[in-house]
């Protein structure tokens, strides 16, 4: 899933002539999601994801949003909300997520149902173990002709 912005080349020539036009075209659906996720977490991390909509349109959407999740990760907020999201502006819903005991991948699921139109977006994230940077060292001494 690609939002932003493309640049569309094109070259032509014949005998000794040439010419060249470039143009940019708008990628996006109407309505927008970011889901900001970490990269991981670990068991027991409750993380706060702040979802951004945004309306590329020239009119006012009325929606409604559902989040769901699957695997090593569960939703601890309403999963379902409204949403007015006013022409070329944007909108930011607060969800909670936790991680709870055990590793394993998992997927936060936002959609936006407008009308007949459904938009969403998936993100995988993986909980991983809570161990931090180990370190082992030590020194010894062996005598000549042992082992």
């Amino acid at each position: 899933s690609f939002s932003g912005d493309l640049r569309v080349m094109a070259t032509a020539y014949k005998d000794q002539s040439f010419g060249s036009a470039e143009a940019h075209i708008k990628v996006a659906d109407p309505v927008v999601i970011s889901a900001a996720l970490p990269r991981f977490t670990s068991p027991g991390d409750t993380v706060v994801v702040p979802v951004t909509f945004t309306n590329t349109t020239a009119n006012t959407i009325k929606a409604a949003t559902a989040f769901s999740s699957t695997g090593a990760i569960r939703i601890l907020t309403s999963g379902e909300n409204q949403l007015s999201l006013a022409a070329g502006k944007e909108q930011r819903i607060l969800c909670k997520v936790i991680a709870p005991a055990g590793t394993g991948v998992g997927s936060f699921t936002v959609k936006v149902m407008n009308g007949n139109e459904t938009y969403s977006d998936k993100t995988e994230i993986t909980v991983r173990p809570p161990a931090s940077l180990q370190v082992r060292d030590g020194s010894g001494m062996i005598k000549g002709g042992t082992t």
